[in-house]
Parts: C-alpha cells; structure tokens; sequence
C-alpha cells in the first residue's frame, strides 16, 4: 500500500515534478514546494522523502533548531517560515 502525502499548507496530495510534496527529516511535517516557497532546483532542499533526492530537507523551525512558538500569535504547533530577522511565524 502506498504512502500519500498531504501538503499541510493546502492540504493537496497531488505531487508533480514541478511542486513536489517534500518531508522534513527532522519532525515529518509534509508541504508543497511551492506552497512552503522552496526553489525545486536547489541541491540542498531535496527530502528523504523524494524518490530522487540525495540530501536531506529541513523546514524551518528545524533549521533553526527551536521549539516552534510564533512572534505575533499564540500558535506554537504547526508550520513555521523563518522571518528575515531569524525569527519564525506560524502560517495559520
């Protein structure tokens, strides 16, 4: 039985080539390349999860090594974007 993966940006299953659903190899957290706003051609953004990837992908928070807890709500579960000051908000 296969595997499907869902964005939880979207929450879509369909993965193309183009917008790839990527995993964090870190804590599992499954997004759209286009939806988290990962660029598809760079080396270093690839997830254990693609059938052809090389190099593990990790999200935000887990780059940052950080308990996810956003700047301006109270959210401290879901996914995180790294802000231009190294700070993370909550995408919902």
């Amino acid at each position: 039985m296969d595997h499907i993966l869902i964005c939880c940006v979207c929450l879509g299953d369909n993965s193309e080539d183009a917008d790839e659903i990527i995993q964090c190899d870190n804590c599992g957290i499954t997004v759209h390349e286009g939806c988290y706003g990962v660029d598809g051609e760079s080396d270093s953004i690839m997830s254990s999860a693609s059938e052809n990837s090389t190099e593990p992908w990790f999200c935000d928070a887990c780059k940052c090594g950080v308990s996810p807890s956003c700047e301006l709500c109270p959210n401290q579960d879901g996914i995180f974007k790294e802000t231009d000051a190294g700070r993370l908000l909550s995408l919902f």
